[in-house]
């Protein structure tokens, strides 16, 4: 349980980074956050399949499952799959939709998803 719990807290830290690139971008206008940039990099807005932008996230997921089997210690795991993308999902669909300033229209384009899917997504993580 206690391994559980670390990729729960490392995943939220993978949840804090995301939302925190809107808050470098308002730095950078002030003279930017060095320490910040250095601890999860910055990401900066090339496109959706950036490499910069991909790393990132895909650096943190493999620590954070690294971290989480690490913690296992020789237990089994279970439903790693589920785990990770509740975990991922829910703050992803936040900040999307905090970018489309509360369209679900908008938000599901930028998902490259059907806005029927995102309502039900976004349901089944209380979000509406």
């Amino acid at each position: 349980m206690l391994a559980v719990n670390e990729f729960f807290n490392a995943q939220k830290a993978l949840s804090d980074r995301l939302v925190y690139v809107e808050e470098l971008d308002a730095d950078s206008d002030r003279g930017g956050n060095d320490e910040a940039e250095e601890s999860c990099g910055r990401a900066e807005p090339h496109g959706p399949t950036s490499p910069m932008n991909r790393n990132q996230i895909e650096q943190c997921v493999r620590q954070s499952l690294d971290n989480y089997f690490q913690d296992l210690d020789g237990s089994k795991p279970h439903h790693v799959y589920e785990m990770v993308i509740s975990c991922v999902e829910k703050p992803m669909l936040e900040v999307v939709l905090k970018q489309a300033e509360g369209n679900q229209s908008l938000a599901a384009e930028f998902l490259g998803i059907n806005r029927n899917t995102l309502r039900k997504k976004l349901q089944q993580h209380g979000l509406i």
